[in-house]
């Protein structure tokens, strides 16, 4: 049997996450946003305002975790303030970041901590654990 690769750990502050929205979004406008990384395991996103074309929210509080099935992390909202259709766009902006620094890899399980969030991943085309293997991307 060959021996299974390392895991890679990919570890995301919370200024580079904060770093990230400030580059903004060409769907989505933020003001005064800020993200952070709590002890409980979750992910809390704050903005002053969110706007999505003429479709504005003020004082937005975002709350969620991320959740790791079939090799792929996933962000889910625990709780919004205020809903709208703008707020339940960000959950999916949320994953599409995610995928940026997991497209090639398996994910194994995200570690959410005060101040940082660490991504533990293993290449596709080995086994992905207990699932037995991993196809690759096509």
């Amino acid at each position: 049997p060959q021996p299974t690769p390392a895991e890679i750990y990919i570890r995301i502050t919370e200024e580079q996450a904060n770093a990230q929205l400030t580059q903004g979004n060409d769907l989505v406008q933020t003001t005064n946003a800020h993200v952070r990384f709590r002890d409980d395991g979750r992910i809390e996103f704050r903005a002053d305002e969110v706007a999505y074309g003429f479709i504005r929210v003020e004082n937005l509080v975002m709350v969620g975790h991320v959740e790791v099935a079939d090799c792929t992390a996933q962000f889910v909202m625990d709780e919004v303030e205020p809903q709208s259709l703008v707020t339940m766009l960000i959950p999916n902006l949320i994953n599409q970041a995610l995928q940026q620094y997991t497209a090639e890899y398996c994910v194994l399980r995200v570690d959410v901590r005060e101040g940082e969030m660490v991504i533990v991943l293993k290449p596709l085309t080995e086994t992905g654990g207990s699932n037995g293997p991993v196809a690759a991307h096509p």
